[in-house]
């Protein structure tokens, strides 16, 4: 199937008092049409700055975004125009925002700002507009909404505020949509309803997804694969059940512990246990310092690159690669079924 996204060799970093950062190193993202592609990090990993990077929204200067390759059903997007890209916002690529609240304009009733941006991208009159501007509402399952198309965004719960920003997305027929954390600030059932929601209007029209969280799980029930960012690069990408049921970069565990199950019991000694912070300058890896699998090979001034582990696995990270090289031998002793356990397996001797 055609790629609906691709991103090659993308460089985003800002001009500072400071000199020159970079942000965002990104070897390589495809998503396919249809597909649901979940991108994962901690807050600041620079998941929402690869999202307006992507819709052409980073202000250049203090912004310089790079790429081999950006594209948008393989037209390429950095060599578009400010007008071509207003084109192509809304209509070929949209966006659910965080915070539902800032995306609405507390001045205007929603029916007046979804009926207003479908009549300019859709050249229809107010009348129609507001006829198509109900369909989506109804779409979006937002109880009674011939009378929520006279109410204020203020007279919304965060939950509805967010049904409306979905909505207003898939109104001039977009499809691929970037959700960026669209439940961050719900609470957990309007949590699972949004998600719900999203999921089937993303099968009923075909709609390709590129959904940013901080929570595996969440993204265990919307995407078919998924990618871990740490500090601006990709250091595990896979199908989902191979991250989650077989996890190998140390960040990737971090993000599946950092969620216990019910049924898990919190080690009182592993929670004592200080790893002690390393300079972090010794190494490119944004975990360094903070790693307990840590050692000689993750030192040096070269970025570790996606080293191909399966098919469809890849991970950056020289500990987990070398306990992949020792576990030939993990598999046979130690029973081990999946590359992850041969990883724990080949490594719990040397403790």
């Amino acid at each position: 199937m055609a790629d609906h996204l691709r991103i090659r060799d993308l460089k985003v970093g800002f001009q500072t008092f400071d000199g020159f950062v970079e942000i965002l190193d990104i070897g390589d993202i495809h998503i396919e049409k249809g597909e649901a592609y979940g991108l994962v990090g901690e807050s600041g990993a620079g998941k929402t700055v690869l999202a307006l990077a992507i819709l052409g929204l980073l202000r250049q200067p203090p912004a310089e975004v790079k790429a081999e390759e950006l594209s948008l059903d393989g037209e390429p997007l950095l060599e578009k125009s400010q007008k071509e890209l207003r084109e192509i916002r809304g209509r070929r690529i949209s966006m659910i925002l965080q915070d539902p609240m800032s995306a609405l304009d507390p001045a205007f009733d929603v029916g007046y700002q979804l009926s207003e941006v479908i009549r300019l991208r859709n050249k229809m009159d107010r009348k129609e507009a507001r006829e198509k501007a109900l369909e989506f509402m109804r779409m979006v399952e937002l109880p009674d909404p011939e009378m929520m198309l006279d109410k204020y965004p203020h007279q919304l719960s965060g939950g509805q505020r967010q049904r409306i920003v979905i909505a207003l997305a898939l109104a001039c027929g977009s499809q691929f949509l970037i959700a960026d954390e669209p439940t961050r600030n719900l609470d957990v059932t309007v949590q699972a309803s949004v998600l719900k929601t999203i999921h089937r209007l993303r099968e009923e029209l075909g709609v390709s997804l590129l959904f940013i969280a901080n929570n595996l799980s969440l993204v265990s029930v919307m995407c078919n694969r998924v990618g871990i960012l740490l500090k601006g690069r990709i250091v595990e990408t896979g199908r989902v059940r191979d991250i989650l049921d077989d996890p190998l970069h140390p960040y990737t565990l971090d993000l599946l512990r950092a969620v216990p199950s019910k049924e898990e019991q919190l080690d009182e000694d592993e929670i004592k246990r200080d790893v002690e912070i390393a300079d972090p300058s010794r190494s490119r890896c944004a975990l360094y310092p903070r790693c307990k699998f840590r050692g000689p090979a993750c030192e040096g001034d070269t970025a570790f690159e996606l080293v191909s582990v399966s098919p469809t696995h890849s991970v950056a990270c020289p500990y987990a690669l070398q306990s992949l090289a020792a576990a030939s031998g993990a598999l046979a002793t130690a029973g081990a079924t999946t590359a992850s356990d041969a990883v724990a397996a080949a490594t719990d001797g040397g403790d």
